[in-house]
């Protein structure tokens, strides 16, 4: 591992810091102070009472995840309890093994590089090039809600919805709006969810897939839905796999990318960017693991066992804090630090999208959305800042409610 490279970048480091530290705690106040005591506490597994065990180290995390059988996504205390409840069985999320890993393989062609470049450049070309030239013109814009429609005028293709103009657009942030409900309804330890909370689930998951019937029944095979009638799923089974797509896609993506763009502003770090371009992959992959824009994961432990010299009980909750394991010292200097020229330690390569059978199908969608978001901004005559910003409270993913850049010199 090198140490970060000193510039007048850095002098922003403790700003940036400062506003990662606002956006955890504006959203989960209680998960953040846990987090943080963990870390602290033990490095790799402890157990909480009254909670279960928690992870931090990137090693332990990596090996947890490639172990479907040990620890699974269908126990009685994972967050799939709920989403079975709300989306059927179906969801992906909580599935495992050979059925997972099937209907995964099923799915593979959609989310193939080669299909997301032409998709992204087809379907979002057009808005990454008005963003530019909004910014180009002087005008203010908020990334964070260009962000949640750019992500998901992409889902509402991939899903076979036919939109256009305003009424896309207002498809499009509905099903993040929507999503970020459901996901400030997954409580932070799972045993069983009251039907109050099931109810207003279902009644959000109906509106995130509302229109998604008529896909199924006369959507392309290109179409996520399409495919879903292809392989031959049920239209009920089908749902919980496009549910599923739809929350992730849009949640997790938008909220990393208006963090990123915040980053590289509090950090000065977009001239660099600027004049060297081939640090843009690199500057995504370091922003996604600052960001973690999943900074959590559950899995119900299967059997006792021993782990990093604690002894784990079946049945019990495992939260692994994928924010403390992308920071494990042990594996990265100075992993508070957002340094786009940073050399990705392979131990934490990707391990922010997951690994082993869970390992997110979407990596190359997201990547792409972002590069192109990035890339529009990069080709603007001067760098951006911004001019207000406002974090999102009692949300599962922590994230910008407002954030409103201009191009400096603008106006």
């Amino acid at each position: 591992m090198r140490p970060l490279v000193q510039g007048t970048w850095d002098t922003g480091a403790a700003l940036a810091q400062r506003n990662e530290r606002k956006l955890f705690i504006a959203a989960q106040p209680l998960g953040w102070t846990i987090a943080k005591w963990a870390m602290k506490r033990h490095p790799d597994i402890w157990r909480v009472p009254g909670l279960g065990y928690v992870v931090s180290g990137a090693e332990v995390a990596r090996e947890i995840l490639l172990d479907g059988e040990t620890y699974t996504k269908t126990g009685p205390r994972c967050t799939g309890v709920l989403m079975t409840q709300v989306m059927g069985e179906y969801a992906l999320l909580n599935m495992d093994g050979p059925p997972h890993v099937s209907l995964r393989r099923k799915m593979q062609d959609l989310f193939t590089p080669k299909y997301i470049r032409a998709m992204t450049g087809q379907v979002l070309g057009e808005l990454a090039a008005g963003l530019h030239d909004d910014l180009a013109a002087g005008r203010e814009v908020d990334v964070a809600r260009f962000a949640q429609a750019f992500t998901g005028t992409m889902l509402c293709h991939m899903n076979g919805i036919e939109l256009k103009g305003d009424a896309l657009e207002r498809r499009a942030l509905e099903l993040y709006d929507v999503g970020a409900e459901i996901a400030a309804l997954v409580p932070l330890r799972v045993r069983a969810v009251n039907e109050r909370t099931v109810k207003r689930a279902r009644e959000l998951f109906a509106r995130l897939v509302d229109g998604t019937d008529a896909a199924y029944r006369s959507g392309s095979p290109d179409t996520i839905p399409g495919r879903m009638r292809e392989i031959g799923l049920s239209l009920e089974e089908a749902r919980g796999v496009i549910g599923i797509v739809m929350l992730a896609g849009t949640e997790t993506t938008s909220t990393a990318l208006a963090r990123i763009v915040a980053l590289l502003c509090d950090t000065g770090q977009w001239g660099r960017l600027r004049q060297d371009p081939a640090l843009l992959y690199g500057a995504i992959d370091e922003g996604l693991r600052v960001v973690t824009p999943v900074p959590a994961f559950t899995r119900t432990i299967a059997r006792d066992h021993e782990l990093r010299g604690v002894k784990l009980k079946a049945n019990q909750l495992l939260l692994g804090f994928m924010t403390n394991v992308c920071r494990d010292p042990r594996v990265i200097d100075d992993g508070d630090k957002f340094d786009i020229g940073r050399s990705m330690p392979g131990s934490l390569r990707h391990l922010w999208f997951g690994a082993g059978a869970h390992f997110c199908l979407g990596l190359s969608l997201a990547k792409r959305e972002l590069s192109m978001v990035l890339e529009a901004i990069m080709r603007l005559e001067r760098e951006v800042e911004i001019v207000d910003r406002r974090a999102a409270r009692g949300v599962l993913l922590p994230t910008y409610e407002r954030l409103v850049i201009r191009m400096k010199g603008a106006g």
